[in-house]
């Protein structure tokens, strides 16, 4: 569960808005549908008007933005896993790089539940919170 986690938060949060590689937004959805299950997966990959403006300021600072996960626990208050479903945050450091633009780093968290489609398959279902 918690390397799906992690995986799912770095394909989810990764943008490379350079000519040639990510068109939107939804390209980190692309990515990161291994990882989730529908209707989740289709929510990420659909193409939304609304984010046009931010995607075209990403594109003129040719935006480069990774995701390195740090830590996965279950939020305060929240239930422990079992052994079909979970809900964790995971916390990560994120870069974004820009042609002409100081690199800037944050920590950042995502909070993501979590199912089990198989004996050994954890996906996430949704993002609780975002």
């Amino acid at each position: 569960m918690i390397k799906v986690a992690k995986a799912f938060t770095r394909a989810y949060v990764t943008v490379d808005a350079r000519d040639g590689r990510d068109s939107s937004y939804s390209a980190t959805g692309h990515r990161a549908k291994r990882h989730s299950t529908e209707p989740l997966t289709s929510a990420l990959t659909e193409e939304r008007p609304g984010q046009r403006k931010s995607w075209a300021a990403l594109r003129v600072r040719e935006a480069v933005i990774s995701a390195v996960p740090t830590r996965v626990c279950v939020p305060d208050g929240a239930p422990e896993p079992s052994d079909d479903t979970a809900l964790v945050r995971v916390f990560y450091h994120r870069t974004e790089k820009g042609k002409g633009h100081p690199t800037r780093r944050t920590e950042e968290q995502l909070t993501l539940a979590l199912t089990r489609t198989t004996r050994d398959a954890w996906r996430v279902h949704d993002l609780p919170w975002a």
